[in-house]
């Protein structure tokens, strides 16, 4: 439940962060939504698994905190300008849960060392998908920033001879 709440609180914030001005956005805010997102998610899921008996309702509570965990670093996307589509990060994300949901799925394991094995190679590959969120985020939230100080348009100046076409670029310097 607490996912849940953490999940609402985050899609409440996240639309009145991206509808910000490029020019204002950070990047510092972006690497810390893919990371904090990432962190979230991981630990809820893991959290999930380590309380269940392999019940019906204990299962779907580990994959709806799986679709959390997948989710919630790609909002840093969003915040940087991006339109929601599918990453690497959200691909990488995608293989690491499923390497965890496998190891998840079979208990039967004498000694759990192959699903432990298994699971840990998931969570590696999860781990690295939204270190890749965050790096792609912030260097959207630096171009978009970039783009957004300068500016080159055609510009009509009146000049004693007569009109003369020129470019003026304005911007933040």
């Amino acid at each position: 439940m607490t996912s849940a709440r953490v999940l609402a609180l985050v899609l409440a914030l996240v639309p009145r962060l991206a509808a910000a001005d490029p020019a204002e956005r950070s990047d510092d805010l972006a690497i810390t939504i893919a990371l904090g997102g990432g962190l979230i998610g991981g630990v809820a899921y893991t959290e999930a698994i380590a309380h269940t008996d392999y019940s019906t309702s204990d299962r779907t509570a580990v994959y709806a905190t799986a679709v959390v965990a997948e989710l919630l670093p790609s909002l840093a996307h969003v915040y940087a300008g991006l339109r929601p589509a599918m990453t690497w990060g959200l691909v990488l994300r995608a293989a690491g849960l499923g390497l965890m949901n496998a190891a998840f799925e079979d208990p039967s394991d004498g000694d759990g060392g192959i699903a432990f094995a298994v699971f840990l190679v998931g969570g590696g590959i999860f781990a690295t998908s939204f270190i890749v969120d965050a790096v792609v985020a912030h260097h959207t939230v630096v171009r978009r920033r970039a783009a957004a100080r300068a500016m080159v348009a055609p510009v009509v100046l009146r000049s004693p001879s007569g009109p003369v076409m020129g470019l003026g670029v304005g911007g933040r310097f």
